[in-house]
């Protein structure tokens, strides 16, 4: 099993590489996927950021419907 930091972490390098390439978008869902599972994380103790992360996903969601749309033309 694959551990949620390492995840985050890798996350955080494709955002950057997206970065680099000029695709902010994508760049963009990624981030929202590393702050939401960095949000999920730290829920335990602050309940609060649950919802923060599933608007997080949502976003990251939202992003690769929108890039499947964007491919599909």
């Amino acid at each position: 099993m694959i551990s949620r930091p390492l995840i985050i972490i890798l996350a955080l390098g494709a955002t950057g590489y997206r970065v680099t390439t000029g695709a902010y978008v994508e760049a963009g869902g990624l981030l929202s996927m590393a702050l939401g599972l960095t949000f999920l994380h730290m829920a335990p103790t602050r309940p609060a950021l649950k919802s923060a992360a599933i608007a997080c996903f949502t976003i990251t969601a939202a992003v690769i419907g929108y890039v499947i749309y964007r491919n599909a033309q």
